[in-house]
């Protein structure tokens, strides 16, 4: 390995050596290559003033545990090492027969429905072309994806239920493939099992997520010349799934919300989808708020809030001020001023649209929290607070502060504080957590 020096006089690049023994280039984090040299010409380069040389190593296996942790769901996966430690709890397959690419004998598949022991993206499919459909395990079904073939994913009991009819079968054995038919998920919206929960690891009195948005299976347009997992379907429509999708969802509504109230500031914007959220059902999602905070993005209602929680650089300041960050906010914004006693303030009286506390046990607390609503609707209106709390939790509301008193009966309690007129609902979460 060899970087390069500081002094442009004594700079080299891979067009110093002939082509053949240039290994790779890098440019991103730093400049050097990897080149193949001998002992003698490394210590030549070596010599020169600000060179680097440093030789390849090849890095030894630590553990030959993982290949009983991966085999379920790798599909990267070759046959295990002679020294794998692992067993083999296939039902009647050989251990780690995954769909690696070019790994299937297509003579093999074509026609048949091909029964795999994990589940992989369309992007696999290639290796199955010509195959009359597929059918895939996975512990979990919220993540399933567009394929360009007929498929299907099982539970394992359900896949074991296949193996046993096909073992058993007296004559060979028969899948039919129905068309699809559109069913109602009851259940919708609902947050995926592997999306990121709550609570905040560094601030535990802020909740997050703050809301939730679409990322799975989401139908939109496709180039008809794209492929579709690696095959060409000639399609306008595709479904695909990712975290990418859900921030391009909140970007596009924040700019939609934006149009009609140009004016507004990033943290109105926040509190208009916040606070008009639609209520997700804690019966789909344990952790309640800390899996879609104050619950699923409207658009439409976002526009029109009524009232926002408004907040500006100084608000955020303090806030980090007083979570410890002094050399970092003065850094920032150039002011050495900054997180003077004056200037720091407590996370409760951040101008939030939500609103959280941590407690120890069942310890009985009392927590205030400061808030300023801004009136953004066009007329003048008059609200009033609902609250929705369990009980052991007593909160009362008074002109500019939220007090919270009482005990958890556990872990985690739920509650909502909902500003209303009768035409706009401004609605926020609070939650108390025992740590």
């Amino acid at each position: 390995m060899v970087e390069d020096p500081s002094d442009p006089s004594e700079a080299m690049d891979e067009d110093t050596f002939a082509p053949e023994s240039v290994v790779h280039t890098y440019k991103k984090s730093f400049n050097g290559f990897a080149v193949k040299l001998t002992e003698e010409e490394a210590k030549k380069i070596a010599s020169k003033e600000g060179v680097a040389v440093f030789p390849n190593k090849m890095n030894k296996l630590h553990t030959t545990r993982s290949w009983a942790f991966l085999a379920e769901s790798s599909l990267s996966l070759l046959s295990p090492p002679s020294k794998w430690k692992g067993t083999c709890q296939a039902f009647n397959f050989t251990c780690n027969r995954t769909c690696l690419r070019n790994s299937v004998n297509t003579s093999l598949v074509k026609g048949n429905i091909v029964i795999c022991e994990s589940a992989f993206g369309p992007d696999v499919f290639s290796t199955l072309d010509g195959a009359a459909g597929v059918i895939m395990m996975a512990n979990t079904r919220d993540n399933e994806s567009s394929y360009p073939l007929p498929s299907s994913i099982l539970a394992a009991n359900d896949i074991i239920s296949i193996y046993v009819y096909i073992m058993k079968s007296t004559r060979s054995p028969t899948a039919t493939i129905y068309k699809s038919t559109t069913v109602r998920n009851a259940s919708a919206p609902v947050v995926v099992s592997f999306s990121s929960r709550g609570p905040n690891a560094v601030t535990k009195d802020l909740i997050k997520p703050d809301l939730s948005a679409p990322r799975v299976e989401i139908l939109a347009a496709w180039p008809p010349v794209a492929k579709v997992g690696g095959i060409l379907r000639n399609t306008l429509y595709n479904i695909i799934s990712g975290t990418s999708i859900s921030s391009s969802h909140i970007t596009g509504i924040a700019l939609y919300v934006k149009t009609f109230n140009p004016t507004w500031s990033p943290a109105a914007i926040k509190s208009a989808l916040m606070t008009t959220a639609s209520p997700m059902n804690a019966k789909f999602h344990p952790e309640a708020e800390f899996a879609y905070g104050s619950g699923h993005v409207n658009p439409l209602k976002a526009v029109r809030p009524g009232l926002v929680y408004d907040a500006n650089e100084s608000d955020y300041v303090k806030f980090l001020c007083g979570q410890g960050y002094t050399d970092l906010v003065r850094i920032i914004t150039g002011d050495n001023t900054a997180c003077t006693i004056f200037k720091t303030g407590k996370v409760w009286d951040l101008n939030y649209p939500s609103f959280g506390r941590s407690v120890s046990g069942s310890q009985t607390f009392n927590q205030d929290f400061r808030r300023t609503l801004t009136n953004v609707a066009s007329q003048e209106s008059t609200y009033k607070s609902i609250i929705s709390a369990p009980k052991g939790l007593t909160i009362t509301v008074n002109p500019s502060v939220l007090t919270v008193r009482g005990s958890l009966n556990q872990s985690i309690d739920s509650a909502s504080l909902v500003w209303t007129d009768c035409v706009h609902h401004v609605r926020s979460p609070i939650k108390i957590r025992s740590v």
